[in-house]
């Protein structure tokens, strides 16, 4: 057997007495599965001879056998020529966790020394790769076809070379399931969305799971290689429109609207609806747009301190306003967004505000509402508690004056009365 393979499971529980085996076995098991470690039960055996007989052919990278008095012993199948080993049950877990960071670390070099020597192999192989050279029949510039080539075939193999540095995500899934997802892309919610409607209710979360990995990396990369975006003036195209008070970005996103094929600006459309938070039931039909202006409340704005928060206060308006969810409380969810989102910050808006370099709208999607609700249902408890305690501070530091009606300070008062009491005295 290789000095690794890819294990069907990491650890083999066993025992040469049943009773133990369905009882000490059961609670290891429970505790490597609560901690993300893959094992299972042996069959019932009778000797160390007769358990390896039964798995010789599998592939486990460690054998643990109950003995007395909770010790165990631990067989590793993974390397040539080591030792078995005695630990205590209480010990097993760390033991097995640095076990298997040793045996992973060692398979990443291992993969990527041969990936690497699979490079340089290819590279030798295939040196002369078929290169086509298209001229430009322009008479008074020259270039040299060689030089040409070689050039093109560098770039070639520094592409292919650049795939081996993205990370790599391994799923665990049906061949069907991986035809759908093959089909999708990241830009297109949509697509994904068809594949959630597609796999099994046990599958949905595992998808999504997937769509949100690729989505982070997408990110993480578009960061690490820079802006890919343009910038530019939108005062002099908005001052040649005629008959139009909107503020400038306005105009010139209508103008953009009106003057471009809807396929051409997908990747600056949004597609939003309003719907019940308790039912999801949809209230108001869906509104495609490629612009927001964000007009809070003086009283909203004080409470405002990142970018997340102005977007709740637009989607979530009326649970955070009223600090409670009843039958008619309607939230915003996006069924679609594009790849920009162009926003305005209006208004009475504080002086700094805490922006993200990478913005994540997912709790803010349709496909997200139930994510939305129950966090919509912690901010308005938070905030009601909020109300009642600010109410509360507000009555312990003023009095109302029954006669006048009017409200004082009652540290102020307090200050009064004992400077008037020393002064009589």
């Amino acid at each position: 057997r290789p000095a690794y393979t890819s294990p069907k499971c990491d650890v083999l529980i066993a025992s040469f007495d049943a009773a133990v085996l369905r009882t000490t076995g059961v609670e290891i098991l429970q505790i490597l599965w609560a901690h993300n470690v893959s094992a299972e039960l042996a069959k019932d055996s009778r000797s160390p001879e007769d358990l390896l007989s039964k798995y010789r052919d599998d592939s486990y990278s460690w054998v643990v056998i109950i003995k007395q008095d909770a010790m165990l012993k631990v067989k590793s199948l993974g390397k040539k020529d080591v030792p078995d080993v005695d630990i205590a049950m209480a010990q097993l877990l760390s033991w097995l966790r640095a076990e298997i960071r040793e045996r992973d670390s060692k398979a990443v070099v291992k993969l990527r020394g041969n990936q690497q020597a699979e490079a340089a192999a290819a590279a030798e192989n295939h040196v002369e790769q078929d290169v086509r050279v298209l001229v430009a029949q322009t008479k008074s510039k020259k270039f040299n076809r060689r030089t040409v080539v070689e050039q093109a075939q560098v770039s070639a193999s520094s592409l292919v070379q650049s795939f081996l540095d993205g990370p790599i995500l391994a799923v665990e899934t049906a061949d069907q399931v991986m035809d759908l997802i093959r089909a999708t892309s990241l830009s297109d919610g949509e697509s994904w969305r068809k594949v959630e409607h597609t796999v099994t209710t046990a599958e949905k979360k595992y998808v999504r799971e997937i769509h949100d990995m690729l989505s982070n990396w997408q990110w993480a990369w578009e960061k690490k290689s820079g802006s890919r975006h343009a910038y530019g003036s939108v005062e002099v195209m908005a001052d040649l429109l005629d008959g139009t008070h909107a503020g400038r970005e306005r105009q010139f996103f209508d103008v953009l609207n009106e003057s471009n094929d809807p396929d051409v600006l997908k990747p600056l459309m949004h597609d939003a609806l309003s719907m019940l938070v308790n039912t999801y039931e949809v209230v108001e039909s869906v509104d495609r747009f490629s612009f927001l202006d964000f007009e809070l409340s003086a009283h909203q704005w004080s409470q405002v301190e990142s970018f997340y928060d102005v977007w709740d206060c637009l989607a979530w308006d009326e649970s955070m306003t009223w600090q409670e969810i009843k039958d008619d409380t309607k939230m915003t969810v996006f069924r679609e967004m594009g790849e920009i989102m162009t926003v305005l910050l209006d208004g009475d808006c504080p002086d700094t505000i805490d922006i993200p370099e990478v913005w994540y709208p997912e709790r803010y999607l349709e496909a997200r509402k139930e994510d939305a609700r129950a966090i919509q249902e912690q901010l308005a408890w938070a905030l009601a508690r909020l109300y009642d305690a600010t109410a509360l501070e507000h009555e312990y530091k003023n009095w109302d004056d029954p006669v006048t009606h009017k409200q004082h300070d009652r540290r102020e008062l307090l200050v009064q009365a004992v400077e008037q009491y020393e002064g009589f005295v």
